[in-house]
């Protein structure tokens, strides 16, 4: 059985996290594992405080941030299950990787980011999101058509930022 290891919380004295995902409080002198909730996007949080004020913190990011060290990257879970925070099943990837493979474990529509089937409309439809915007980019008759319409876009509003 394989042992469990704990780390200090970054930026959060009296707490740590283990590489099963589990949260430990100090902060009453005994320590409690923390019983995480799950928010409405299905992901478990837990409350740490800091200077006397409580932070919603979810559970994964903490678990990353202690044995990987912080990022601004998505924290990807290899096997979809958003529940399962143990270190072996996180990994840091891009929003447009973690679109691609969670598009792709759900066998949606389209293969393509930012391209899914338009039944009203009988063709594929291409959009992407850009400060924070979704900007739609058309209909087209081909998957191909509107993946080429989105790579267009990202390439002149996504990348040119990344640099």
């Amino acid at each position: 059985m394989k042992k469990e290891i704990w780390k200090d919380v970054p930026d959060f004295p009296g707490y740590k996290v283990s590489d099963m995902g589990r949260v430990l409080s100090f902060k009453s002198g005994i320590p409690e594992i923390r019983k995480p909730r799950v928010n409405i996007d299905g992901y478990e949080i837990t409350s740490l405080s800091r200077g006397g004020v409580s932070v919603a913190c979810r559970v994964h990011r903490l678990v990353m941030a202690a044995f990987k060290g912080g990022s601004d990257l998505t924290v990807d879970h290899l096997n979809m299950v958003k529940t399962d925070n143990r270190l072996e099943n996180l990994e840091y990837v891009s929003v447009r990787e973690n679109v691609r493979r969670a598009s792709e474990f759900k066998n949606l529509s389209s293969k393509y980011p930012g391209v899914c089937w338009f039944k009203r409309g009988k063709k594929w439809k291409a959009q992407i999101r850009y400060g924070g915007e979704k900007v739609y980019l058309g209909c087209f008759k081909s998957e191909l058509d509107a993946h080429h319409a989105y790579e267009s876009a990202y390439r002149l509003h996504v990348e040119p930022n990344e640099i």
